[in-house]
């Protein structure tokens, strides 16, 4: 009976416990339900390899999803010419009629290359799969020099120089 001081004291344990225990029961809740809608926003996030002409070739990594209109997606990865690799950054806007700009940048200038040695910017305009053509500037001088289309490849058939 409860009118045992031992008996309403072993009672009130017992409820702070099962308090404690209703709280780290949430606590877990909650954890589990953050991990379930973080994880599946970065495996969607994926390399996307594409190439123009006989030389060239993008690998752009862990590209987000770019399906909100209105919306940009950062991008980043390593541009391949020749052999040598360089780093690029950009950003592809998701323009109102679904379709994409792309605008990339790529550090060209590394000391030890002999064919990428300029700063080269690029604007393709496509869609979110990139299947893409635009412009280059190839030599740095902020004018076009030529037209591409940019064609999606696997990226295990490709090696990193």
């Amino acid at each position: 009976m409860l009118g045992d001081p031992r008996q309403r004291r072993l009672h009130a344990e017992r409820s702070t416990d099962r308090g404690a225990d209703a709280v780290v029961r949430r606590w877990m809740a909650l954890g589990a339900l953050a991990w379930v809608l973080v994880v599946p926003s970065a495996a969607q996030a994926k390399d996307v390899c594409v190439r123009a002409g006989s030389s060239s070739r993008w690998v752009f990594q862990k590209v987000k999803p770019m399906k909100k209109r209105g919306s940009t997606v950062p991008l980043q990865g390593v541009y391949i010419e020749g052999g040598e690799a360089a780093p690029f950054t950009g950003t592809a806007y998701v323009r109102q009629d679904g379709q994409v700009v792309f605008g990339i940048y790529v550090n060209g200038l590394v000391p030890s290359n002999e064919n990428i040695i300029t700063d080269k910017s690029m604007t393709f305009v496509g869609d979110p799969t990139f299947a893409a053509s635009g412009r280059i500037d190839h030599d740095g001088d902020g004018t076009t020099d030529g037209n591409y289309t940019w064609e999606i490849f696997d990226c295990k058939t490709l090696v990193l120089p």
